[in-house]
């Protein structure tokens, strides 16, 4: 978007040509770069927390650029031909030059500071880190170092945490989401299997284990609404907490790889192959999911004749 002639939201002057200017990635609102630095946070608080955007006054400009201009991929502003640096958000543009040195597309960055300490690494190295989908999560980084706002949403946590953390490489989130859903799943599965051992008799549950858990079957029925429940809390729990966990694994392994090297900061080829995503590791989640199912199901069947025997002799 074209910002000349708009207002900073924090001293209220109008931009004009040449002017270093950032949007808030929340909600949208210009700012000189020194104002937005001056205060450290956005200027339109208030739109942040009515869930709003900033709404501009002067027309807006055509979507359609002269093609001898530079679109920015950040901001969509139009800049000059032969441009580095967007000259509305500060966004590196993508060119085949290179800007003071540094690496990467202004996608990463978001017009921030790549050198800034995020807490034991640089807002560069994180992104590296990251490699996938940074402008998604750099701007939840940065709130999270600049604010301690640990919360934000995650839906891919929300459906299948496993198979986010396992993308991720966060294998102890993994094996832990992966246990949680496995025990909060297994009366539902119990009553199934029971169901299916009464009417065809062919079933891992014998007819009198299956008689028995049948007769117990109101428990259990209130036992699986219970476990639906804090299936969904802690389900809710990972969307709301799953950026911030990610963001101190992300800062823990820089930090280890870091500390390993003698000279220099890791490479951001090195950073990069050590993050990113992994595709398959959502095939190796599955697995564990499916070993853990067998190994919860045959404990609960072996727990639960262990009652049988000892509340029926």
């Amino acid at each position: 978007m074209d910002l000349i002639g708009e207002s900073c939201v924090v001293c209220k002057k109008v931009f004009e040509d040449g002017d270093d200017i950032v949007v808030c990635p929340d909600c949208g609102s210009p700012h000189h770069r020194a104002c937005y630095k001056e205060i450290g946070h956005c200027g339109n608080q208030e739109l942040h927390s009515q869930g709003g955007v900033w709404q501009r006054k002067l027309p807006k400009t055509p979507l359609r650029m002269p093609t001898d201009d530079t679109v920015c991929p950040v901001c969509r502003s139009s800049n000059k031909s032969g441009a580095d640096v967007c000259s509305h958000c500060g966004a590196r543009l993508l060119t085949d030059k290179p800007v003071n040195n540094m690496e990467g597309t202004s996608a990463q960055y978001l017009g921030f500071d790549p050198d800034e300490d995020m807490g034991g690494a640089t807002l560069k190295e994180v992104s590296d880190f990251v490699a996938v989908n940074t402008i998604y999560y750099i701007p939840i980084f940065k709130r999270i170092k600049d604010y301690g706002m640990k919360v934000s949403l995650n839906i891919s946590c929300f459906l299948f945490p496993p198979l986010y953390f396992a993308n991720r490489r966060m294998w102890l989130w993994t094996i832990i989401s992966s246990l949680i859903m496995v025990v909060l799943a297994l009366p539902a599965a119990i009553s199934m299997l029971v169901g299916d051992a009464l009417e065809n008799g062919a079933n891992i549950f014998s007819i009198s284990l299956a008689e028995y858990v049948y007769a117990n079957r109101t428990f259990l029925g209130g036992l699986t609404k219970v476990f639906n429940a804090v299936d969904v809390v802690i389900r809710t729990a990972f969307c709301l907490f799953g950026n911030y966990l990610y963001f101190r694994f992300a800062l823990r392994q820089l930090r280890r790889m870091k500390k390993g090297r003698r000279i220099g900061a890791p490479p951001s080829e090195v950073i990069s192959a050590a993050g990113g995503v992994r595709p398959l590791n959502m095939l190796l989640s599955f697995l564990l999911l499916g070993v853990m199912s067998i190994a919860g199901m045959y404990g609960s069947i072996i727990f639960i004749e262990l009652l049988r025997l000892m509340f029926t002799a």
